[in-house]
């Protein structure tokens, strides 16, 4: 029965793979991420423990090989590279005297940018959780160009009109907070169930982000050494992108595991993606 099964695992992938799509998934049996191939062989030992379910494949594999520190660091080297434009754009736009008007469109376009930058990075560890996601990269870096729109020009808002500005952006300082959970959610939610469970997640895992390098620049006395600062920029990028990707990583892997229960065998191919999540 055993072989059998493994036989039918094998049949699926050459079905799958006919139709083009290379899977690339941590196999157990190799240690390392491996496309199913037609004529490799899974041994369901190697199987035990974690198991999902990919596609129309129905080949049992280990997420063993993809876990946390993988997410948290993807989200370090995202956000540490991703602080860059808006730190070069906001130090430019500051040193010209750049009008309100522009400075927010300067720094809304950096936060692109850099939403592009740390969606790229995660997208990578994505794939090969769930590789049927697609546009991960596109809706992180609408929702930062979003949060970044909602805090510079809520803030604005907020000194050019006193009360009446604070009541008009705290519901944009709340849209914006809530935009990179809802979007990444939404291409979850195509292929694994309960995607919606990121939003919470990822919108409180950025609220304490996010929060890390404020305090910590703004503790900074303007008169220190730009060497200093710099230091103490980069710590901060990397402290604030270990806290999101700790927070996340253990739903994400939930996620990912559940995606079996949204996929069952003989259901229809249409939509399965390549082995990219952008």
């Amino acid at each position: 029965m055993r072989d059998s099964a493994s036989r039918q695992r094998v049949r699926r992938q050459e079905e799958v793979l006919a139709d083009g799509i290379d899977i690339h998934w941590p196999v157990r049996d190799f240690g390392l991420p491996e496309p199913l191939r037609p004529g490799i062989e899974i041994d369901p030992k190697a199987c035990d423990g974690e198991r999902v379910f990919v596609g129309n494949a129905g080949c049992s594999v280990s997420t063993g090989a993809v876990g946390r520190s993988e997410w948290v660091r993807a989200c370090i080297v995202g956000e540490l590279v991703g602080f860059v434009p808006p730190a070069a754009a906001g130090a430019l736009l500051f040193a010209v005297d750049a009008s309100e008007v522009v400075m927010i469109a300067g720094l809304v376009a950096a936060g692109l940018a850099e939403g592009v930058i740390l969606g790229f990075a995660q997208s990578r560890v994505v794939a090969r959780l769930l590789p049927r996601v697609s546009g991960w990269t596109r809706a992180t870096a609408t929702a930062a160009g979003i949060a970044w729109l909602a805090g510079m020009g809520g803030s604005a808002l907020v000194q050019a009109a006193g009360p009446i500005g604070f009541l008009i952006a705290a519901p944009a300082w709340v849209l914006g907070l809530l935009s990179m959970g809802y979007l990444q959610a939404r291409r979850l939610d195509p292929v694994t169930t309960g995607a919606y469970r990121w939003v919470p997640v990822t919108t409180s895992a950025w609220l304490v982000g996010v929060a890390l390098p404020v305090i910590t620049l703004s503790v900074i006395p303007n008169g220190w050494p730009l060497p200093i600062h710099v230091i103490v920029a980069v710590a901060a990028a990397v402290a604030m992108g270990a806290t999101v990707g700790a927070i996340t990583a253990g739903t994400l892997l939930r996620l990912a595991r559940a995606q079996s229960a949204s996929i069952q065998p003989g259901a229809p191919r249409t939509g399965l993606q390549s082995h990219t999540a952008d």
